[in-house]
């Protein structure tokens, strides 16, 4: 009986498009996309930042690895509820910094409540 870890079939696909910049989720199996779902999109200045994020976390075009595609999801779902480019980017070393259970609990925030907990990621760390 072989075991394989769903980590391990987790794929985070940054998609470029010049003005716009967008992440996709996708659960991949022996080469096979199964599910694919947008995490977000940004363009402007937010996109600006994004890239300056997955630079910081050390993150691919197509990420396997679990921590630096899941800062990215964070990232691209709270960037549109930044008002300042100063703070967009502070929120990066803030993601940066945060351990693997602040993530993961993150992650199912927004999963939950979407807009409402990128609001709550705003207020807890106090970036506008």
């Amino acid at each position: 009986m072989v075991m394989v870890s769903i980590i391990q079939n987790d794929v985070f696909v940054v998609k470029d498009a010049g003005d716009v910049i967008s992440l996709v989720y996708k659960y991949r199996e022996n080469g096979t996309d199964y599910y694919s779902d947008r995490r977000g999109s940004v363009r402007g200045w937010r996109r600006r930042v994004f890239l300056h994020g997955m630079e910081a976390f050390g993150a691919k075009k197509e990420e396997r690895e679990f921590i630096p595609g899941v800062k990215m999801s964070i990232l691209i779902r709270t960037l549109p509820v930044m008002r300042n480019r100063s703070d967009a980017f502070e929120l990066v070393d803030i993601i940066n910094g945060m351990a693997i259970e602040e993530l993961s609990f993150w992650t199912w925030k927004l999963n939950q409540l979407g807009r409402d907990a990128a609001r709550a990621i705003k207020a807890m760390y106090g970036v506008k």
